[in-house]
């Protein structure tokens, strides 16, 4: 026929063979083109670069059974660019062979068809070739694109790894989240900030670690109207310890019932450790939440800290009663003529200063050899 090179009848045989426009030879493959295909094409182990549309002039054949064609595809190395002209019943082979090119428009495509497997759709995004092309477009965003969008919301199945991915490109965020989902991709929703965060969303989901999750990550929705969630203090306190802002939770110890630290001295060292590190005064202290977070909290430094920040709230009866509850040197600090000796730092200099001038204390005075102050008591 003329060709010298007859290289491509060992890579693109088919390809080869229409490109000659042979009416002879066409005719002769197609008057038996099964045995052609089992016996030429599928033989020829490196007949691997079919062009797209010898592609489609095999799988559109419908009297080629699947098994056959499956054979032939996982045998080619080009991608179709579309589902366009492929028969319903071979769309979902095409994406667990990974023979259709990623992008939005053949997923939307594939989901539209009779032969949509939700499943094959899956396999097909959880593939890193795949997931890696796909993610350069945007997830469409538009009315039309609602199935995608939704299908990725409710990939259960996906690896944790890819659902994060995919979650992370959605372009808008749900009202509801998915109904089955298992907890770590609650987790991956909560962190991408793709459910809305109201009162509804919050008791949907059943575990209290995931409801304080969510709360954390929508903090200034939650503090600019904690009345619509009416959160209890347990809660709260769980709240404390999540990962929010120093100010915030400042914010969230201002809703709580601050005389209920009397009787739970955790969540009163929890507090205190809150308070110390804060510029911040809390309103309506009084002297029975003030002795409960010095005495509960720790370490020394931070009940030292809260008893100069709050001792006003505190007669000084009760201020005894709390120097007594503290280690040696400060349980000390009593009636006697005995001379307790703190150490030299700007915390105890405020301690003695104000002890001091509320007549708890004779006098002080700082000693210069051994760095101390030392602490002068009424005698009786």
């Amino acid at each position: 026929m003329g060709e010298e090179d007859i290289t491509p009848l060992h890579t693109r045989n088919f390809t080869a063979i229409r490109a000659t426009n042979s009416t002879v030879l066409i005719d002769r493959i197609e008057s038996n083109f099964g045995d052609y295909l089992r016996n030429i094409l599928l033989a020829i182990q490196t007949n691997t670069e079919e062009e797209t549309s010898a592609i489609l002039e095999v799988v559109r054949r419908e009297e080629i059974d699947l098994n056959t064609i499956q054979e032939f595809l996982e045998q080619q190395t080009q991608q179709l660019p579309t589902l366009e002209d492929v028969p319903d019943r071979l769309h979902s082979m095409l994406f667990s062979l990974t023979m259709i090119v990623p992008n939005w428009e053949n997923c939307l495509f594939f989901m539209a068809s009779e032969g949509f497997e939700a499943q094959s759709l899956v396999e097909y995004l959880d593939r890193d070739v795949v997931r890696s092309a796909i993610l350069k477009q945007a997830v469409p965003s538009d009315s039309d694109s609602k199935s995608i969008r939704s299908f990725l919301l409710n990939a259960n199945s996906l690896s944790d790894v890819s659902y994060k991915e995919y979650v992370r490109a959605l372009p808008k965020s749900f009202t509801h989240f998915p109904e089955g989902i298992e907890p770590t991709k609650l987790i991956i929703l909560i962190q991408e900030a793709k459910i809305e965060f109201c009162t509804d969303t919050l008791n949907a989901l059943n575990e209290r670690e995931l409801q304080v999750l969510f709360a954390a990550n929508n903090i200034d929705t939650f503090l600019a109207g904690p009345e619509d969630f009416s959160l209890e203090d347990d809660f709260l306190e769980e709240l404390l310890e999540s990962d929010i802002s120093q100010k915030n939770k400042i914010k969230v110890v201002e809703l709580m019932d601050l005389h209920s630290l009397v009787d739970l001295p955790e969540r009163s060292a929890l507090v205190g450790s809150i308070i110390v590190n804060s510029d911040t005064n809390l309103p309506n202290i009084d002297g029975d939440i003030t002795s409960a977070l010095i005495k509960n909290s720790s370490p020394i430094a931070t009940q030292i800290s809260l008893f100069n920040k709050y001792h006003s709230h505190l007669s000084n009866n009760e201020v005894r009663d709390v120097l007594a509850s503290l280690p040696k040197p400060y349980s000390e600090i009593t009636r006697g003529y005995h001379t307790p000796r703190l150490k030299e730092t700007p915390e105890n200099q405020a301690l003695v200063s104000w002890l001091d001038s509320r007549e708890i204390i004779s006098s002080w005075k700082i000693s210069d050899i051994f760095k101390e102050i030392k602490v002068n008591l009424y005698r009786s």
